[in-house]
């Protein structure tokens, strides 16, 4: 791009699909407002909250780019941060629209074939229940023996907090950026 481009054209043509998040313009912007909780996020803390599950996943948690990591977050902030953390530290988000009912979820759940699983509790439970693929982890932290019971290695809240300096991959742009399974 040229010098007179403004900051948004130079993030558009990047492979990075969080490069905008960064953007100095728009920082103090609300990026998420959750209407439910009333919580919001600045463009600036939501790039904080990435970098750091980012750093987080591919650091502590091992997860590995390319990887698929089935997100069955409800919409909103959680999900939102989850999602953007995959794509910047390269892995494959695979989500499944909790409208297809457990039998349809559980045949996306067979195709997607995803390495890791982040989820609410009750997304973990049908995950053990249903015998669906991946190295589970929760959105925030859970009572030791639900942990065990439901296998969860890690929690996103802990890798956020126990991160290591870590330097992320640089993004192939012709890489696989997400697996969707909708229900209409």
């Amino acid at each position: 791009g040229s010098d007179t481009e403004p900051p948004a054209r130079a993030w558009a043509e990047t492979a990075d699909l969080t490069a905008a998040l960064r953007d100095p313009a728009i920082a103090g912007r609300t990026a998420l407002h959750e209407i439910g909780s009333g919580r919001r996020l600045t463009f600036a803390a939501l790039d904080t909250a990435v970098q750091a599950t980012a750093e987080g996943l591919l650091g502590v948690a091992g997860v590995e780019p390319g990887e698929r990591v089935a997100l069955m977050v409800p919409p909103g902030l959680d999900l939102s941060i989850a999602l953007y953390a995959c794509w910047r530290m390269g892995a494959v988000p695979v989500l499944i629209d909790g409208g297809l009912g457990p039998r349809q979820m559980s045949a996306a759940m067979r195709v997607a074939d995803p390495d890791h699983l982040i989820g609410i509790p009750r997304a973990l439970a049908a995950a053990r229940a249903l015998r669906w693929p991946g190295r589970r982890m929760s959105i925030d932290p859970l009572p030791r023996a639900t942990r065990r019971l439901l296998d969860v290695q890690h929690d996103l809240s802990t890798l956020r907090a126990e991160r290591t300096a870590t330097l992320l991959p640089t993004i192939d742009p012709g890489a696989e950026a997400a697996v969707v399974f909708t229900s209409g």
